[in-house]
């Protein structure tokens, strides 16, 4: 769940709403409240939407599918208003990831749990037909993954099964990659039309990709109608039922009792259990710290364990994280000035009783210099591993680990020892910095440059000139106006004095900005909206004095306020503590303190906690800036440290939580990735990956260790010890860590992954 935007209502008819659940192509899906303390799940018509008839029209037809299904199979329908502006329906809330969410996190399903969720969904279609309808749109982010079996839902395109094709002048309603041959030549689609979509689903659920899939839609559209489908390893009579269900003509396929007969001979449907993939173990909420394990006395079915006794067993590392073994604290007020409470005491777990996360793929790569994740895996990016000419600049992976492609950029060096921000994703392209050679070449005649790279297909589409040889760019950042950012120097690893503006769309340099060559330039910080970006700079004189501007990013990059920063520690061109939320910037020093972003004026300023020492860790926000994250240290009468992830109110400066471990040595430096709904604590990165700067660890890393920590509630989900000192890049369910020659996936939010691969 997410949190709710400033532009989101907080309330729908009588339901208080509490965060965002998730959204579809009709509307917004909310977690509300009822009056009586309800959890229900609030769908709400997007206003464009709303002013339609013919939307109007569909979403009466999915509140009346849904009501005539009930809730077996299917969210129950609680309330509604067809009528509202905009019109809403609420329904049971189903807690439970989605089955692309369990597949995207966590690798394909084992057999039995595949031949289970096939038994729960065929059941699910068989009583969805049984009143007279068809669901038309079954994929796998229409499956819930409830503790008691999946759930269809989202009946937004469901008809009657007599009901004429449902198009408007020959548009095809629904997702193609599951659609069925009929429903791509908006031909009538009736129940056979759900077996089919049933057989892609369980090829998703069995390899990790659609049956169909393709770069294209055109190219989907001809495997679904032309070629037989791509089922992987699946073999025996799950590939057989499978690959019946996915003939190309409906009279050739099983009918859905026939199905639900194969996959549940007993006639009963079978609990969904994978003891690899634990789906309540997806997020350690506090529901499942009241998981017991049932003993063979307690329970009548013990050599057939329920779905909830093996959640038990299988995230039982999770269940007991949840239940206390990370010492996380709620905690109010905490604003302005105040000093943080210490938190180190002899209850405070260590590092060590954390559940270590079991990954999910690894791949050998050559020496990696940064890692980027993106929607379809993860990109490996660096200087050229070798002398050759011919050596990959960029290795592309998918969410299984395989290399989707290899890039060479022949001629210039992305400089991917700069820091992961040597490169940007946005919208299905890299843009990455890249130009002459490293060390400085004075007889070099290449361009620091901005590439572009097409993400599908590993191509380089075009390049943008910013300065001549031998300036270099040392990091990239934004994308989200549209510009991607660029700094650099003519010093290598000295003074970062430029910055560089590239507009997408016409592929050029639109401006650019020098800085006194006394003071020292850091990373360009890009807030997640408005046109303000922030850079921090040091003058070399006595006192190492920092100071922070703003830059007009629509005035080409003119100058705006300036806010001294007496409180830094060093160079901050070198070690910029500072995070951008959509609001208040962060910066973190001996002192962590808010900025308003429009004037500069300090907004509140936090000290160390009691006993703490080095400072504050780099800070991060969520994805919609409704929290920061940042960390401390402490240390008691005997020396032992504890760290500590504090999570704030960006605008207040409250405290919302704090978790602690003791590490088992120093710990030094910290820098946080935050990505679904998990904060990554990093120690002993290599490269800072929020703000593109370089740093050597030195004998202070020994025990390098990354700690995953639920971002809503603090609760600890698991913890992962590189063997050295490492890169991480997280998003889209993953986080990736690289270690010398390899690169490790492991779930966002779940310990159980399989090893060894």
């Amino acid at each position: 769940m997410d949190d709710l935007l400033p532009t989101d209502p907080k309330r729908i008819g009588p339901y208080v709403l509490e965060g965002r659940l998730g959204a579809g192509g009709m509307g917004q899906v909310y977690l509300g409240r009822s009056p009586g303390g309800r959890l229900v799940a609030v769908k709400v018509i997007r206003p464009e939407h709303a002013r339609n008839p013919e939307f109007r029209r569909r979403f009466a037809r999915e509140v009346e599918a849904a009501r005539r299904v009930g809730g077996f199979h299917t969210a129950q329908v609680i309330d509604a208003d067809l009528d509202a502006t905009p019109p809403w329906v609420a329904t049971a809330y189903i807690p439970g990831p989605s089955l692309h969410e369990v597949v995207t996190t966590d690798g394909p399903l084992a057999p039995d749990a595949l031949r289970a969720l096939g038994a729960g969904l065929a059941e699910g279609l068989a009583a969805i037909h049984g009143c007279g309808l068809v669901h038309r749109d079954l994929k796998p982010s229409n499956v819930i993954m409830a503790d008691d079996g999946p759930r269809i839902i989202d009946f937004g395109i469901a008809r009657s099964v007599d009901a004429s094709a449902l198009t408007s002048l020959g548009v095809v309603i629904g997702t193609f990659a599951f659609m069925s041959p009929e429903q791509v030549r908006a031909d009538q689609a009736g129940p056979a039309s759900d077996v089919f979509s049933l057989g892609a689903v369980l090829g998703f659920a069995a390899t990790g990709r659609g049956p169909f899939d393709a770069e294209t839609i055109p190219a989907i559209v001809h495997r679904i109608i032309s070629e037989p489908p791509r089922l992987g390893d699946l073999s025996g009579a799950l590939r057989d039922t499978v690959q019946a269900c996915l003939a190309k003509e409906p009279d050739d396929r099983p009918a859905i009792a026939d199905v639900l007969a194969t996959l549940a001979p007993d006639g009963q449907v079978t609990e969904v259990v994978d003891s690899r993939v634990p789906f309540a173990a997806l997020d350690t909420e506090p529901a499942v710290q009241t998981i017991q394990t049932p003993t063979a006395a307690q329970s009548p079915t013990a050599t057939r364990p329920s779905r909830r006794a093996v959640l038990g067993l299988a995230g039982g590392a999770a269940v007991l994280i949840g239940g206390g073994v990370i010492a996380a604290k709620s905690i109010g007020g905490g604003s302005g000035g105040g000093e943080g409470r210490g938190t180190g005491s002899d209850s405070t777990p260590r590092i060590g009783d954390v559940a270590e996360a079991r990954p999910l793929w690894r791949s050998s790569v050559p020496r990696i210099d940064s890692l980027i994740a993106h929607k379809g895996g993860v990109l490996w990016i660096g200087a050229r591993p070798d002398s050759d000419e011919s050596a990959e600049a960029v290795w592309s992976f998918d969410t299984a680990g395989n290399t989707r492609w290899r890039l060479p950029l022949l001629g210039v060096d992305v400089l991917g020892a700069r820091g992961v921000c040597a490169g940007v994703v946005r919208d299905g392209m890299l843009y990455l910095g890249a130009g002459g050679p490293l060390p400085v070449d004075a007889a070099s005649d290449v361009d620091a440059q901005v590439v572009a790279v097409d993400l599908a297909r590993g191509k380089r589409t075009w390049s943008a000139p910013v300065a001549p040889h031998p300036y270099y760019i040392g990091s990239m950042s934004g994308g989200q106006d549209g510009i991607v950012y660029a700094t650099g120097s003519t010093i290598e690893r000295g003074n970062f004095n430029m910055v560089w503006a590239v507009d997408i769309a016409s592929r050029r340099k639109i401006w650019e900005r020098e800085f006194a060559k006394s003071a020292g330039f850091a990373t360009v910080v890009v807030p997640p909206s408005g046109n303000r970006v922030f850079h921090l700079l040091s003058t070399y004189g006595s006192g190492q004095q920092g100071r922070l501007q703003v830059l007009n990013a629509r005035k080409k990059g003119a100058p705006g306020w300036t806010a001294p920063l007496p409180e830094a520690m060093g160079d901050v061109s070198q070690l910029p503590n500072l995070c951008a939320s959509d609001g208040p910037l962060i910066y973190a020093a001996d002192r962590l303190t808010a900025f308003d972003p429009a004037t500069g004026v300090r907004i509140w300023t936090k000290k160390q906690p009691a006993k703490g020492y080095g400072g504050f860790g780099i800070p991060a926000a969520n994805a919609n800036g409704s929290q920061v994250f940042v960390t401390t240290q402490t240390a008691d009468a005997g020396g032992r440290t504890t760290l500590t992830l504090h999570a704030l109110d960006p605008r207040s400066g409250e405290e919302k939580w704090r978790s602690s471990v003791i590490p088992e040595g120093k710990v030094g430096l910290v820098n946080l990735l935050v990505a679904d709904s998990t904060v990554y604590v990093l120690v002993g990165q290599r490269i800072a990956s929020d703000v593109g700067y370089y740093y050597e660890p030195d004998d202070d890393y020994r025990w390098p260790f990354i700690w995953a920590v639920n971002a809503t509630n603090g609760k600890s989900r698991w913890k992962h010890k590189p063997s050295e000192t490492f890169e991480a890049a997280a998003g889209f369910g993953r986080l990736y860590v690289a270690t010398g020659d390899s690169i490790t996936a492991l779930s966002a939010t779940a310990v159980a992954g399989h090893a060894g691969e």
